[in-house]
C-alpha cells in the first residue's frame, strides 16, 4: 500500500492472488501476491525494486461475495469452496485464485470482497 500511494499508483482495484492449495502445501509455504489493478499501459516507475507487471488468467471463474470480519478471510473462502465441491457441471482449475477488495477494512473495521475461483467444465 505505502508504495502505491508513494508512487501515486493510479490503482482500480486492490486484488489478493492465491497460488496454493492450503489442503496440499503447508502454511509457512503458502504463496499470495498483493496487487492493484492498473491501465494496459501503465508503465512501473524507475526505482521500482520487485515489482513486476502480471496479468490473472482468462478463463471461467465461479464468483462470490463475502464480508470479512475479524480478519477471517479463511472461513467465507473454505465456505465458497465446499459450495463449488458439489457442482456437477464445473469443477475446479489448477490455477490461482483471488479475492478483490470492495472497500478499506482497515478503515471501515470489515472487508467485502467479491472471491474468483477458476472452474472448467465438467464432460457430460
Amino acid at each position: 500500500m505505502m508504495w502505491v500511494e508513494n508512487h501515486q499508483v493510479p490503482a482500480r482495484e486492490w486484488v489478493a492472488v492465491y497460488y496454493d492449495n492450503p489442503e496440499e502445501v503447508p502454511a509457512e509455504k503458502l504463496r499470495c501476491a498483493t496487487a492493484v489493478a492498473v491501465d494496459e499501459d501503465y508503465v512501473i516507475p524507475a526505482n521500482s525494486e520487485g515489482v513486476i507487471l502480471a496479468a490473472i488468467a482468462g478463463g471461467d471463474y465461479a464468483c462470490a461475495r463475502a464480508r470479512v470480519v475479524d480478519y477471517d478471510f479463511a472461513t467465507p473462502w473454505m465456505q465458497f469452496f465446499d459450495s463449488l465441491q458439489q457442482s456437477t457441471a464445473y469443477r475446479i482449475a489448477p490455477q490461482p485464485c483471488f479475492e478483490v477488495y470492495l472497500n478499506d477494512g482497515n478503515h471501515d473495521g470489515y472487508w467485502d470482497i467479491d472471491m474468483y475461483v477458476p472452474v472448467e467444465r465438467v464432460a457430460s
